[in-house]
C-alpha cells in the first residue's frame, strides 16, 4: 500500500514537472516571437520603410507661410510627408543675382529672373526632415530627383548624395549638395530661411 502511494506521488510529481517544463517552453517561444517582431520592426525603421518609390520627382508647393520679420517658412507636415520631396519657391523682396551662404556662392541669375529663393524639403525614409537651398552650384541646377528610395540626384550633372545625410557618393559635384537650412517641426515644417541674410 505504501509503495503504491509513493509511486503515485512520484508519477504526480513527474507530471507536474513536465507541465511546468512545457509551460516554460511555451513562455520561451512566446518571448522569442515577441523579440523577433520587435527587432524586425526596429531593423525596418533603421533601414527606412519600403513605401519610398524607386524614383521620385519633386512636387512644388505654392502655399508656404512666410514670416518677413523672421524669415521663417512654414509648410504643413502632412504635405512634406506625402510628397517626400517638396520644392518651395520664396519670392525675394528684391532681385538678387547672387549671395553667399555658409561659404558657398549661390548664383540665382538663371533661376526665375533672380526673384525667388528655391528651397528643397526632404522627408527621409528614416523619418528625418531636411531642408536646404535647392541648388547644385557648379552646374547651376535647381532640379533634383530622389532615386532608389535613398539617394538625391542632381538632374543636370547626375551627382548622387545620401538622402539621410546629403553626403556625396558619386558624380562631379559631390561637395555641393543643397546647402542645409535649420529645420524644425512646430505646427508644420519650419525652415529658417532668414539665416541666408535675404529679405522676403
Amino acid at each position: 500500500m505504501g509503495k503504491k502511494k509513493s509511486r503515485k506521488n512520484r508519477n504526480k510529481r513527474k507530471r507536474q514537472q513536465q507541465e511546468q517544463s512545457s509551460g516554460m517552453n511555451r513562455n520561451n517561444m512566446v518571448m522569442g516571437a515577441i523579440l523577433v517582431i520587435v527587432l524586425g520592426y526596429w531593423g525596418v525603421s533603421q533601414l527606412g520603410g519600403n513605401d519610398f518609390p524607386a524614383e521620385l520627382a519633386g512636387v512644388f508647393y505654392d502655399n508656404a507661410v512666410i514670416s518677413p520679420e523672421t524669415g521663417r517658412v512654414t509648410v504643413p507636415e502632412d504635405v512634406v510627408e506625402m510628397n517626400k520631396l517638396t520644392f518651395v519657391d520664396i519670392k525675394l523682396d528684391s532681385r538678387t543675382e547672387n549671395f553667399t551662404y555658409i561659404g558657398r556662392e549661390i548664383d540665382l541669375t538663371t533661376y526665375r529672373d533672380a526673384e525667388y529663393l528655391p528651397l528643397i524639403i526632404i522627408s527621409t525614409p528614416k523619418g528625418k526632415m531636411i531642408s536646404g537651398i535647392r541648388v547644385c552650384e557648379p552646374c547651376l541646377s535647381f532640379s533634383f530627383h530622389m532615386v532608389e528610395g535613398k539617394y538625391l540626384r542632381c538632374d543636370a550633372c547626375g551627382t548622387i548624395w545620401d538622402i539621410e545625410t546629403l553626403q556625396g557618393l558619386s558624380g562631379g559635384c559631390m561637395n555641393y549638395p543643397p546647402p542645409k537650412l535649420t529645420t524644425g517641426v512646430m505646427n508644420g515644417i519650419v525652415i529658417e530661411a532668414g539665416s541666408t541674410g535675404l529679405d522676403f
